[in-house]
């Protein structure tokens, strides 16, 4: 679906394309392409891109951490995507497992596809997320080649009833037609994390024992379990995962060397995800040698977001993760 608009951009950036594109025939799965236009049309001049995971709990996909991410990458030259992947609002009864991954290689592949006419160079492409979103971006970092994922894709596409364009499909062709990903991996070239969930059964029990040191109401006991469950449906499939699923969903027990170079941000007070997983995971990946940058800020709750407040500890990961992209999308 095609919004068809130029919105002018508040920040000087000027004529701002965007496009809203319903993934696997799914109103409610969206990526929309935010493209400002490039100063050079040629190949080794185009633009390099992201694509943004906002994070949510699984639940939903936080404002926050959507448009206004990809309007601040914008500002600095990028072709920004946003994915509204699968969360309990979009499908209150997942039984699958991960079905957001084929979801981001659906996404990659329009991206790819449409690469010459979005004025961008797929092979300087990023996958970011927050959070939740984080979360997936770091597991398609480290499943991108394993087949479950196409097979789940192909799954899908025959429940759509849509048809399956390959990437050399002309892209003057009617996209809404077709599902676009022939199954084949498509790697990013950096991956960027903030405040990611990559050790989802350590991260139950650290915060299973700080809400014991907590006084709850029953009846707020019961709505965290509800919440905790419809988190786990929607991600894994089941509202009581064993510790088995649990591990699979954790890129922390799945590195390997096929993962691309990471930045990781955290802080040290978030409550919410135990920022210890981050220095975990950073380690795993320089004990394969995989590049990595890892910030842990002292303050900050979860999910600060762009920490705009200029007073805020985390308040220059943008100006960092901006640095570190200049380098490893070469």
């Amino acid at each position: 679906m095609k919004d068809n608009l130029s919105a002018k951009s508040a920040t000087g950036i000027g004529d701002i394309h965007q496009e809203t594109i319903p993934i696997l025939n799914s109103t409610k799965i969206r990526l929309t392409a935010y493209i400002s236009p490039a100063g050079n049309d040629s190949p080794d001049q185009r633009k390099p891109a992201i694509l943004i995971l906002p994070g949510g709990a699984f639940l939903f996909c936080a404002p926050s951490e959507g448009e206004p991410v990809a309007m601040r990458f914008l500002e600095q030259g990028y072709q920004a995507f946003v994915l509204e992947y699968t969360t309990y609002r979009s499908n209150r009864n997942n039984k699958e497992f991960m079905p957001q991954l084929c979801e981001i290689a659906e996404c990659l592949s329009i991206i790819h596809t449409r690469a010459e006419e979005w004025m961008l160079n797929p092979s300087r492409l990023c996958l970011m997320g927050f959070s939740a979103g984080a979360n997936l971006a770091a597991c398609y970092s480290t499943y991108w080649k394993e087949t479950f994922i196409a097979e789940q894709h192909s799954n899908r596409v025959r429940r759509s009833g849509r048809r399956l364009f390959n990437r050399d499909d002309s892209i003057n062709k009617n996209r809404n037609n077709g599902i676009y990903w022939d199954g084949m991996p498509i790697p990013v070239k950096a991956v960027v994390l903030s405040y990611p969930v990559l050790d989802r059964p350590d991260n139950d029990r650290w915060a299973a024992e700080l809400q014991s040191n907590i006084s709850l109401s029953d009846e707020e006991k019961t709505s965290r379990k509800k919440f905790k469950n419809r988190s786990n449906r929607t991600l894994l499939g089941t509202d009581e995962p064993d510790e088995d699923i649990l591990r699979r969903a954790s890129a922390l027990y799945h590195l390997n060397p096929d993962v691309p170079p990471t930045f990781i941000w955290h802080t040290a007070e978030d409550e919410m995800v135990h920022p210890v997983q981050s220095m975990k995971y950073a380690e795993g990946l320089y004990s394969l040698g995989i590049s990595c940058e890892l910030h842990v800020f002292d303050k900050g709750p979860h999910a600060l977001a762009l920490a705009d407040d200029e007073t805020a500890a985390a308040h220059p990961w943008m100006m960092l993760v901006l640095r570190w992209l200049d380098r490893n999308l070469k």
